[in-house]
């Protein structure tokens, strides 16, 4: 491993805990709604805290709406809350789940970079948590998911209320979709947010990795990552629930609007809209973040076996010229050198350029792939097991 030069870095050996907590606190200072929840120790538990807390604030707000617009029972055509498990998936468990990935993904971020730079593998200087404040905290950026939230809660509004699906469904109800309005810029925000937080964390990454700053990759690390293994946990936990957001649209495009044959109007290309990208997002979300140490690393690896070859040329010049001097005893040693040069670079051939190994990758595809599929053959089989009850 390389000597570091002396700077200020996020992991300091004992310090890495308070250096760590003192990070947070300038991350969660770029975004007010972060600031809320700040006190409360690791990320875990402040997560926890946010998505229980929605949770509650979700449930009471549709239930006491829901009475009193009287939307929790079905009534003729139009589909009840109570009777909607699509809807109960998405008001209690995705929604609450997207407050509190808001929370811990930030934390979850700068935990697995300060891993990183303890382990001696990347620098994390004040100049780089300086860009980082600058990059969220920008006035634009702020007024800029706050305007786009609120346009796309309208087109939500628009879509539940002013189109035909607004007849089937408890959310079409006028007077109850203007009580949830609040709660879909929030939501709308949130997930802005997040898309806005990969963004910048490929950014970030990218100046982590680049060819001018230190970077100390492990390539015969026992977790087959280079000792990268952190970046790619991260971004596999946004992956999971990206797909489990993606099992949800699918019930969503099957039970509201296919169902309905309103799956080539107008009122839902919102919803195609997200599906779309939620597919970009499973991708991008994934290989995004990880695209800057995969390049380092194939450098680093494509620098390895170019030396590897220059040596390898010089030694297969000493032996023509111990051939050519008929030394037997010269030869031999050479030809030992050459073989043990060629065991190196297969070696090195096999150096990971991913921090990511085949068990991650097939997790991935479980992730983003394997739960939509996964709810859409149980929607099919629930739609199956009604009808032969009848």
């Amino acid at each position: 491993m390389t000597d570091r030069p002396a700077q200020t870095s996020v992991g300091a050996g004992h310090e890495l805990g308070e250096r760590e907590r003192e990070l947070m606190a300038r991350v969660a200072a770029t975004n007010y709604l972060q600031s809320w929840l700040h006190g409360l120790p690791g990320p875990l538990v402040r997560a926890a805290a946010a998505g229980i807390v929605w949770f509650f604030v979700t449930l009471i707000s549709d239930l006491l709406a829901g009475s009193w617009f009287r939307v929790l029972e079905s009534e003729g055509a139009r589909l009840g809350l109570l009777d909607d498990y699509v809807g109960q998936l998405q008001e209690f468990v995705i929604f609450p789940l997207l407050v509190a990935f808001f929370f811990w993904t930030p934390m979850a971020l700068m935990r697995a970079l300060a891993d990183l730079d303890s382990a001696g593998i990347v620098q994390v200087t004040e100049e780089d948590l300086r860009w980082l404040e600058h990059e969220l905290g920008r006035p634009s950026v702020r007024v800029g998911l706050v305007l786009l939230a609120i346009l796309f809660a309208g087109v939500i509004y628009l879509t539940y209320v002013g189109s035909p699906l607004g007849q089937y469904l408890w959310l079409g109800n006028p007077g109850f979709a203007l009580v949830k309005f609040p709660f879909w810029v929030i939501h709308t925000y949130v997930a802005a947010y997040l898309i806005a937080w990969v963004l910048v964390t490929i950014a970030l990454l990218g100046r982590l990795f680049s060819t001018e700053r230190i970077v100390n990759i492990e390539a015969l690390h026992p977790d087959d990552c280079g000792g990268l293994r952190p970046l790619s946990a991260y971004v596999l936990a946004l992956v999971w629930f990206i797909g489990l957001s993606g099992a949800t649209l699918v019930l969503v495009e099957r039970n509201y609007f296919l169902a309905h044959d309103l799956g080539t109007s107008p009122f839902a290309f919102s919803i195609h809209l997200v599906v779309g990208a939620y597919l970009l997002a499973s991708v991008g979300a994934f290989f995004g973040p990880l695209i800057a140490p995969h390049q380092r690393m194939a450098a680093e690896k494509r620098r390895a076996l170019s030396e590897i070859s220059t040596r390898f040329r010089m030694v297969e010049d000493e032996t023509m010229a111990a051939l050519g001097r008929g030394s037997s005893a010269e030869v031999q040693e050479v030809a030992q050198r050459l073989d043990a040069m060629r065991k190196i670079y297969r070696v090195v051939y096999e150096f990971p350029v991913w921090p990511f190994d085949p068990r991650v990758l097939r997790r991935f595809a479980l992730a983003a792939l394997g739960q939509p599929v996964l709810a859409l053959l149980l929607d099919l089989a629930k739609d199956r097991v009604v009808v032969l009850l009848r």
